[in-house]
Parts: structure tokens; C-alpha cells; sequence
């Protein structure tokens, strides 16, 4: 239910070879992209903005600069509109509310950037519900304000569990977990299982196994693991990988699906406090925080120069 997705940032100039088009995001000529992304927020702080096409309000709320660490945190709340329905209380089964085609259910989604000096790559987290991410919403509202200013093409793409997570891509898989479950004819037909079922699945390797496998297969094509995905997704909704190292434990979602390639670290009351249903801010920041130094160690390990 509860995730963060990762994405690398970049600006680009297609015009210049493929070894110089790339800047160091401070040096975007005579623009920062951190200033750049500044000034988009507090232009959206306490505001109300409008998607049309995609239907979705957007505005910005708790907000930090952290101008020495060049990160940029907060929430990005989000809502739909262009459906008329009603609102239900789930114990009663009593019509609680009447939401017009204008009215916008929001949703806080906890979000940051980090923007290294001398880079020419950052990265954001987002945070994502049910499966909804707000990834597609950010780029479309601040693509027009970075091009205006450097009138190069930003670039936001998932970054993959190899790059940023070599510590965990190179450990085991300890246990399969596989959302809203349907049952099979014999459990025993799924490969390597042990465990038990209900609304979410949890496998364990049997006793011949320490493993499901190393984690970097499962989303690599032709893997015994990417096949026990494959098969694992014809009975649910999501298929999740917990990996340990040492005593350090994560969950992240795998699969094969080309067409939606994002990383997607999930969490838990055990990783960060749940109220009332979403995620409490000092709790989900302490958790992007650890992930975070996790892509500092393993992605800025030398700076990369500016562009002439």
C-alpha cells in the first residue's frame, strides 16, 4: 500500500555530443537547478494548481530548503477530480458526503530531491499510494518553468535497484510476499514454498533452501526469479522481495513489467509510523533519509564537471 519511488535527474542539451550534453546541475549555464526548483515551489506554496489533462490538483505544504545539503523536502498534495460520486462511511454504509466533477480528494505525498554540487545527476523520491505515484503530475507543473529558464530538457528517470542499491542487489532473498492473494489448487504447486496464506501471501524458501535467489535476478529476463514472478503474478496484484543484510531488513517490489521499470522500496508500520492511514511526516523522512545515503555512497563517488 505504502512505497517510495526513485528517479535520477538530468539536464540535458541534445545538441552537444553525447560525452558534453549532460551539465553539473549547479552549472546549468548560468542557472541551479536547485534555485530553479526553489522558486517553483514557493510559487506553489498555499496555492491551488490545476491539471486539466490529467484531472489532478496539485499544491505545496510543510516545505524545507536545505540550501548546505542542497535538498529540497516536503509534500506534494495531490488530488483528483472529473468524477461525481459519493463518499461512504464504511461502518455505517451512510452517504456521508456528495463529491461533484470539481470537487478534489487530496493526498499528501511526502517527497524530496537532492541536488549534489558538481553532479550532473540528482535524484528524487516520491512517495506513492496504492500503487499511485506523482511522478508524471511534478514533471508536467515544473518541466515549463526549468525550460523557460535554461531552455535544455530535464530528464526524470526511474533509477534502478542495481545502480543505487548494490549492497542489497547482491543479497538474498529471504521471503516472497504477494498482495491480495487468490488461491491456487494446491499450494504446493508453487515452487519452493513454505509459508502461509491469506489477503497478503508470505513464502519462505523449504528447508532444502536458504533462498528465493540472489536479489538482481528478479528483474532480469530468463532468471529462474523473474520466471517465479512471472508465475507468482497470475495470483495477485503485487509481488514483493524482503531482502536482509545483516541485521537490516527492506521490501521492494519486483517484476518484469517493461512499462512500468520504477523502484519501489515498500514500508510498513515497521519502517514508518502510520496515522490514520498515511504516513507521519518525521517518521517517512527518517526513512528516505537512510535510503538516500544509501544512492550517496553509491552514486556520487566523483564529481563530474560542468559543460563549457
Amino acid at each position: 500500500m505504502h512505497s517510495l519511488s526513485t528517479y535520477s535527474i538530468r539536464c540535458c542539451n541534445p545538441a552537444l555530443p553525447v560525452k558534453e550534453r549532460y551539465y553539473a546541475l549547479d552549472k546549468i549555464g548560468q542557472n541551479d537547478l536547485f534555485k530553479i526548483l526553489e522558486a517553483f515551489i514557493k510559487s506553489n506554496i498555499g496555492s491551488l494548481s490545476k491539471n486539466k489533462e490529467l484531472k489532478q490538483t496539485y499544491s505545496f505544504s510543510d516545505i524545507e530548503f536545505d540550501n548546505k545539503n542542497r535538498k529540497i523536502y516536503g509534500f506534494f498534495n495531490v488530488g483528483n477530480f472529473g468524477i461525481a460520486n459519493e463518499i461512504i462511511d464504511s461502518d455505517t454504509n451512510k452517504t456521508v458526503f456528495t463529491k461533484t466533477v470539481n470537487c478534489s480528494d487530496v493526498i499528501k505525498h511526502y517527497f524530496q530531491f537532492h541536488l549534489p554540487v558538481g553532479y550532473d545527476e540528482g535524484f528524487c523520491i516520491f512517495y506513492i499510494y496504492r500503487g499511485n505515484g506523482i511522478k508524471t503530475l511534478f514533471y508536467e507543473a515544473f518541466e515549463p518553468m526549468f525550460k523557460s529558464a535554461t531552455t535544455f530538457t530535464l530528464q526524470m528517470k526511474p533509477l534502478g535497484y542495481d545502480k543505487a542499491f548494490q549492497e542489497w542487489a547482491k543479497a538474498n532473498v529471504k521471503e516472497l510476499k504477494v498482495n491480495k492473494f487468490s488461491s491456487v489448487p494446491d499450494p504446493a504447486d508453487i515452487p519452493r514454498y513454505k509459508g502461509h496464506i491469506e489477503g497478503e501471501a508470505i513464502l519462505k524458501p523449504d528447508g532444502k533452501l536458504t533462498s528465493f535467489g540472489i536479489f538482481s535476478n528478479f528483474n532480469k529476463k530468463g532468471t529462474d526469479e523473474s520466471a517465479l514472478v512471472e508465475y507468482l503474478s497470475g495470483f495477485g496484484s503485487q509481488v514483493k522481495a524482503v531482502v536482509k543484510v545483516g541485521n537490516k531488513k527492506r521490501t521492494f517490489s519486483v517484476g518484469v513489467n517493461e512499462s512500468n521499470p520504477v523502484c519501489q522500496i515498500e514500508f510498513d508500520n515497521n519502517d514508518v509510523a502510520i496515522n490514520d492511514g498515511m504516513p507521519v511526516f518525521d517518521s517517512i523522512h527518517k526513512f528516505a533519509n537512510d535510503i538516500i545515503k544509501e544512492y550517496v555512497d553509491n552514486l556520487y563517488k566523483s564529481p563530474k564537471k560542468a559543460s563549457p
